[in-house]
């Protein structure tokens, strides 16, 4: 409860920006529980030295209380002026983490230790400059969940000299990712166009291991038809390497000597793939489009045509042509990580995928 009002409260004090400069509105200090035992054992050797009129020991009580004034000041010089620039996110898969590259720049003294943490986490990255002015960070963000993401709350903070005060502010970041479905291997199957029937008989006909080859795969696809239409072209000399799959066996029997020749095919367009929801026979929403991930992925791989069809659920429908290359390949992971989610972020999609 105590950190949903802080998040709040934060939220409302710090805007999202992609550059951050701190500042004297931006930096808060306080002492440490080091810093308040420290004062404690200051003000018992004040009280002492009072006591007995002792002027080394009150002597001693000052010098301690002016390190730690010093302290205050130091360790806020030491944050003054620090700009914090995001470079770029990086897409990612729930379940696996995504890549925050942030730019520091101090501009006037050198760095010295700082730690940057997240805000409702107890993961810490300590950094130490030296003498650098400039150095860029690499943020490791754990992907929790699909969508349009944010990067979380970061919180920079210093405890620099001595551990006695420490100073801190926070960091929200308007650089946005894309969160796809975990890939999960699953039994899916394609629905192809039923075209050029007549002439697919006609093949496996003439060619027997053709049907064969098609319906072996190491994801345990079921095939309706063939992706891809053959035509038998004729015959033609053998090619050392080739197939012993196209040999024109008959041919060559029929010959009382010679060469092995090859059964000659022309490749016709590609049948498109229809991706759907109702080819995964059983699991929730998300189980769904995880295979569906995986199917992405694995026809990426083999450059496969397909369209991606989703709908049935709440109304929602969407349908995205896979085209062979990496923008229509990116499309359907945010289609499939916007998908069952709020509208708003389907069109911030649409909107950063045609810019």
């Amino acid at each position: 409860m105590l950190e949903a009002r802080v998040s709040n409260w934060i939220a409302k004090r710090f805007e999202i920006k992609s550059s951050f400069k701190l500042g004297h509105q931006q930096l808060f200090i306080f002492p440490t529980r080091f810093g308040f035992l420290y004062l404690l054992a200051v003000l018992i050797i004040f009280v002492l030295g009072t006591n007995y009129q002792n002027n080394p020991i009150l002597i001693l009580s000052y010098f301690l209380f002016f390190m730690f004034i010093w302290s205050l000041h130091a360790c806020f010089n030491n944050m003054i002026r620090c700009q914090f620039d995001a470079i770029s996110i990086k897409d990612g898969y729930v379940g696996e983490a995504t890549t925050l590259f942030i730019k520091v720049t101090k501009s006037a003294k050198p760095f010295t230790p700082m730690q940057l943490s997240f805000w409702q986490d107890r993961q810490e990255l300590n950094f130490d400059y030296g003498t650098l002015q400039t150095h860029t960070l690499s943020v490791f963000l754990p992907i929790t969940n699909r969508g349009l993401q944010q990067p979380a709350i970061l919180k920079i903070k210093s405890e620099y000299p001595f551990g006695l005060v420490k100073a801190w502010s926070y960091l929200r970041f308007d650089e946005s990712f894309w969160a796809f479905p975990k890939p999960v291997k699953g039994d899916w199957q394609f629905k192809t166009a039923q075209q050029n029937t007549e002439h697919n008989q006609q093949q496996n006909e003439t060619d027997p291991n053709a049907k064969q080859g098609a319906n072996s795969d190491s994801h345990s696809l079921v095939l309706e038809s063939q992706s891809v239409d053959r035509q038998f072209d004729g015959i033609r000399t053998f090619v050392p390497g080739s197939p012993m799959s196209q040999v024109a066996w008959k041919q060559y029997a029929k010959q009382a000597q010679g060469d092995l020749l090859l059964k000659d095919f022309v490749d016709e367009q590609q049948t498109e793939v229809a991706l759907t929801l109702s080819s995964i026979k059983k699991g929730s929403l998300e189980y769904k489009l995880s295979v569906l991930t995986q199917a992405v992925l694995d026809l990426h791989r083999q450059k496969q045509p397909f369209v991606l069809e989703l709908s049935g659920y709440r109304g929602q429908h969407a349908q995205v042509q896979y085209k062979g290359d990496e923008a229509s390949f990116q499309q359907c992971l945010r289609t499939l990580g916007g998908f069952g989610l709020a509208k708003s972020d389907l069109q911030k999609s649409k909107r950063e995928f045609e810019s």
